[in-house]
């Protein structure tokens, strides 16, 4: 998935996102309303104005309103959708000046409820039924009138990573690499398994969490940018996200293809901060390829990239998820993944052909080699599976 499709998928589920809790805001509003009815033939007329100076004998709270009023403390506001402090106070620029039924100013906390039979105060039953019960009054209200904001999901505009970055002091870029590898593997294999419908261990958002503390080993500017791009992922476990498979897919395009770009730059972080650069470095699972494996890596990015530029995005996707799984590949030795990256350098080579200049047989050649392959590994298995469609389309 390109950037561009990222957007547009987070640009679309903030739509959703809006009508969502346009509609959670009236069911909270419902609830609200519900609870402040159990609790009126309690309130009315039961208005004590300093309930510290009114003290009648003291007493039990009854069995019928001690579960009003537990119900109305277990009641909760409309949860926030993303990690920023969103809440009431977006609305319309107001803020419920009741907007949990708890507080100092209710006499009766519930905290103090978890003995049935405790005596109170008339007084301080009376005074905490009739806040309540106008809480959640108010609460009701404000839900019906409310609006959710028009940006519910920030769309991140197009940002890279510093082109003159530093790795902290006392970092080694070795091991920094390492990091920042594995994490790319972790991105890659939950992307595909998003796109194959299948469970994921760890939501996107820890891993973005993960992937921040390796960037802190560099100086800020880079982690300021992955941070600013994945800023609303949580919100991907959301009950407001209406295709969160998808929101998460689009953050993970996002987030992957800036870990990339880090990654290409990392020589020159190195150099900058007076360490050995790698030279013709590419990067995939837990190895470093350099030399004339590192040139063939570079030479297949090239191809696909000029296969993205055509318009052929799917393609481009299919291809580069192609040569990840390859080069992630267990079990394979030097000449064996060579030779399973020339067949995908063929592939990238005949989707930059027009379809009326491709051997079919070759192309179905190499396919078959991959799909055998894939029958010894899971990585390039999955992959097979997830984009055998598209690259089966390549045969005119």
């Amino acid at each position: 998935m390109d950037g561009e499709t990222a957007r547009h998928i987070i640009r679309v589920e903030n739509q959703a996102a809006r009508e969502l809790l346009r509609a959670g805001l009236i069911e909270k509003g419902r609830e609200a309303e519900t609870l402040a009815e159990a609790l009126r033939p309690w309130a009315e007329g039961r208005r004590v104005s300093n309930w510290r100076e009114w003290r009648p004998p003291d007493r039990a709270i009854g069995p019928e309103l001690f579960r009003a009023l537990s119900a109305a403390y277990q009641w909760r506001n409309i949860r926030p959708l993303t990690g920023r402090t969103w809440h009431y106070d977006h609305f319309k620029g107001e803020r419920p000046v009741y907007p949990e039924i708890d507080g100092d100013e209710i006499p009766i906390l519930a905290k103090d409820l978890s003995n049935p039979g405790a005596r109170y105060l008339g007084g301080a039953i009376d005074s905490t039924v009739c806040l309540v019960h106008d809480g959640l009054k108010y609460c009701a209200q404000f839900c019906r009138d409310a609006r959710p904001p028009e940006v519910v999901l920030v769309v991140p505009d197009e940002v890279h990573p510093p082109r003159h970055g530093r790795l902290n002091d006392g970092v080694l870029a070795r091991l920094l690499t390492e990091d920042l590898i594995n994490q790319i593997k972790a991105g890659r294999a939950m992307e595909a398994a998003l796109a194959a419908g299948e469970p994921v261990v760890s939501t996107v958002h820890d891993w973005c969490r993960d992937v921040a503390g390796v960037l802190a080993g560099l100086t800020p500017e880079a982690g300021q940018g992955f941070a600013y791009l994945i800023s609303d992922s949580v919100a991907c476990e959301s009950q407001y996200i209406a295709d969160a498979s998808t929101l998460r897919r689009a953050y993970l395009a996002l987030a992957l293809a800036y870990l990339e770009e880090v990654q290409e730059r990392m020589p020159d972080y190195a150099e900058a901060s007076g360490q050995e650069p790698r030279v013709s470095m590419s990067i995939s699972g837990n190895t470093i390829y350099g030399g004339q494996f590192g040139a063939q890596i570079a030479n297949i990015d090239s191809t696909i990239a000029g296969v993205a530029q055509q318009g052929s995005r799917e393609v481009a996707d299919a291809l580069k998820a192609l040569e990840q799984a390859v080069l992630s590949q267990e079990g394979l030795d030097e000449e064996q993944r060579r030779d399973l990256l020339d067949n995908v350098g063929y592939l990238a080579e005949a989707a930059e052909t027009p379809p009326g200049q491709r051997n079919r047989g070759i192309i179905k050649s190499v396919l078959s080699a991959l799909s055998l392959a894939a029958t010894s590994g899971d990585d390039l298995n999955r992959t097979m599976e997830t984009w055998g469609g598209v690259l089966h389309g390549l045969m005119p």
